[in-house]
């Protein structure tokens, strides 16, 4: 081989490396859209519509963990999960500082959920009521 197909070689398996340890969300599932719902002070937004198939990503940007839980389970409504925990009778996550978790929905339906974030108010939580509608 001459030194422009190792030259090329090497750049191929760098940009292989690059795109495999990335730590940038990707912008598309193999099925859907991917949606963010950032947790900043409250939910952003708080209500949501997707398609089924589509990822939808809870992203903490605060400094403390959040929890999201599902009152209703999710075992067999969605086709792919990051974080959570899904249970006989809940789904929930622990959404670390800066950390996101996700679920694709594979059902189309409303979906309600709270928000429970630490704060200083008594009580020490904010709960807050978010809604995913899949069609």
């Amino acid at each position: 081989m001459n030194w422009k197909m190792h030259l090329y070689m090497i750049f191929a398996l760098l940009v292989i490396a690059g795109c495999s340890t990335s730590k940038d969300l990707a912008q598309s599932t193999r099925t859907g859209k991917i949606h963010d719902v950032r947790i900043g002070e409250t939910l952003d937004p708080k209500e949501l519509q997707v398609r089924v198939g589509d990822e939808v990503r809870w992203v903490n940007a605060r400094n403390a963990p959040v929890r999201i839980v599902f009152i209703d389970s999710l075992q067999d409504k969605v086709a792919c999960q990051k974080e959570f925990a899904l249970k006989a009778r809940t789904t929930s996550s622990k959404i670390g500082a800066n950390d996101y978790s996700s679920l694709c929905f594979m059902l189309a339906g409303s979906y309600t959920y709270n928000a429970r974030m630490e704060s200083p108010v008594p009580g020490g939580e904010i709960n807050t009521i978010g809604r995913i509608y899949v069609e």
